[in-house]
């Protein structure tokens, strides 16, 4: 049943079409998409911007825009004209009503979209989607993704809705983004068909983050971001580590020591938020015996094998946990195992900034392989770095 035919049993009045005032805003555009991105927790995709960033150029070609509505205190999603927070109720419901597709997950706007009987994208997950789709709806414009679908696929077994306000795993971002893309795409009538399929997306690929490379200073305002993750395990010099300190506050990933004073002196100043140390056969006990005594937040990492890990949690048990950190096998991942890495393709969400250009993985800098945009895609490589990275990939596959 139907949560609007439960609200009329139970309250006794007849289920009608709605009336809204809408209220007339200006847009400095006439063709556009709407999209409200955000919901409540398990029901916000994860992946929208990268949907965005494909959808953005192929509707611009269309001369068509994309509005970004909703609450206050949402953050705009580029490639969208952000209006999200300044609109009334009213507002909102002038401009989905002339808007030439809704794109949202399970949200009010939805169900504006399906009582105007304008084309639809809807994304849903931990509720039956036949109980809170639009009740007022054209089955022929509109396309409902359900996460719990492509979740049962996934994990080869029926998932049923938790009705949780949080879940983990979240069943609505086992929806790829291809079929996102490719239903917008369909509904407006627009020649175009993603030409990759999804294989994998690693766990923590909603984390985006921004790392630099102490080759050289990196404007961490130019990002938007307060502080900036320094990769000293993948090359640089302390003096170049000093200056990045001098303009913002950093995190500091290590596989060898560094100077104590240094380290001391930027301490003293609350530029270093933490320090990832990842243990090798050349470790130092005294830097960690140090750094503890300075006051710096610290985690001990290793991608040793276990029998050496198990050495190091010995000898650093005063101290903290050795957290061993394992390397991904292709063969060992389902959805990856028996496909050709030629084949495949990557973006990141863990872009490294080298002498001033940008990289998606430490391979793409050992290969020397800059990307333009923080969201291209980019062929796979079958190398030991890439694999330790799996984690922030979202892989695809290249369609034939």
């Amino acid at each position: 049943m139907k949560l609007a035919e439960t609200h009329s049993l139970l309250s006794g009045q007849k289920i009608g079409k709605m009336f809204i005032n809408e209220q007339y805003i200006p847009l400095p555009f006439d063709k556009y998409i709407t999209i409200q991105p955000y919901t409540k927790n398990s029901k916000n995709y994860d992946y929208f911007a990268d949907v965005i960033h494909i959808l953005h150029p192929i509707l611009e070609k269309e001369g068509i825009k994309i509005v970004q509505i909703g609450g206050e205190k949402e953050n705009p999603i580029a490639g969208c004209y952000f209006v999200a927070g300044s609109l009334t109720i009213r507002e909102s419901a002038y401009v989905v009503k002339n808007s030439l597709l809704h794109l949202s997950a399970d949200s009010y706007s939805a169900h504006l979209a399906g009582h105007y009987n304008i084309p639809l994208v809807a994304l849903y997950s931990n509720n039956y989607v036949e109980n809170v789709r639009p009740y007022f709806r054209n089955d022929d414009n509109q396309i409902l993704l359900d996460g719990k679908v492509y979740m049962s696929h996934s994990l080869d077994k029926r998932i049923k809705p938790s009705f949780a306000f949080d879940e983990n795993p979240k069943s609505i971002n086992f929806i790829p983004i291809e079929d996102i893309i490719n239903g917008v795409c369909k509904l407006l009538n627009i020649n175009y068909r993603f030409p990759y399929k999804t294989v994998y997306v690693g766990e923590n690929f909603k984390s985006k983050m921004v790392e630099t490379v102490p080759v050289g200073v990196t404007n961490n305002a130019s990002f938007g971001i307060n502080n900036l993750i320094v990769r000293f395990d993948f090359g640089g010099s302390e003096d170049f580590l000093a200056k990045q300190m001098e303009v913002c506050n950093c995190s500091i990933i290590t596989d060898k020591p560094i100077n104590l004073d240094l380290l001391t002196h930027y301490k003293s100043r609350d530029r270093i938020k933490e320090l990832i140390y990842f243990i090798n056969e050349t470790n130092d006990l005294n830097f960690v015996q140090r750094i503890r005594k300075i006051g710096i937040p610290f985690v001990l990492f290793s991608w040793d094998e276990e029998e050496r890990v198990n050495e190091y949690k010995l000898k650093y048990f005063d101290y903290s946990v050795v957290l061993k950190k394992n390397i991904p096998k292709q063969n060992d991942i389902p959805t990856l195992s028996g496909l050709n890495i030629n084949d495949l393709f990557y973006k990141s969400s863990k872009i490294t900034v080298n002498n001033g250009q940008l990289f998606p993985s430490f391979s793409a800098i050992l290969q020397y392989k800059p990307i333009q945009s923080v969201s291209e895609i980019v062929p796979a490589v079958d190398e030991v770095n890439w694999w330790k990275e799996l984690e922030y990939f979202y892989v695809l596959k290249k369609l034939d």
